[in-house]
C-alpha cells in the first residue's frame, strides 16, 4: 500500500467518524462503569453483611447474591448507556 492509498484510507469518512466518537464512546463507557463501581460499593458498605469477606471465605451464597446486585445495576446502567447521548444524560439516568 503506498503512502496516498493509504492517506485516503485515513481521509475516509468512515475513519473520520471512528476518530471522532471513539473517544466519546470511551468517554461513556468509563463513566458507566465508575457508576457500577459506585453503585457496587455503596451496596456493600450499606448491607449488613460484609460480602466481599464471606465471598473470600468461600461462601457461594453470598457470591451469587452479590453477583445479582451487579447484574442488577448494571442493566438499568446498559440500558442508560444504550439511549444517552451525553454523559450528564448517563449520570442523570443511572
Amino acid at each position: 500500500m503506498d503512502s496516498s492509498s493509504l492517506s485516503r484510507v485515513l481521509d475516509s469518512a468512515e475513519v473520520q467518524a471512528f476518530a471522532t466518537g471513539f473517544p466519546t464512546t470511551m468517554a461513556h463507557l468509563a463513566v458507566t462503569l465508575a457508576l457500577l463501581l459506585a453503585g457496587a460499593v455503596i451496596y456493600a458498605l450499606f448491607t449488613p453483611w460484609k460480602e466481599i469477606a464471606l465471598i473470600r471465605e468461600g461462601n457461594a451464597a453470598a457470591a451469587v447474591a452479590f453477583a445479582g446486585v451487579l447484574v442488577g445495576l448494571a442493566i438499568p446502567l446498559a440500558v442508560s448507556l444504550s439511549v444517552s447521548t451525553s454523559i450528564k444524560d448517563i449520570v442523570l439516568w443511572g
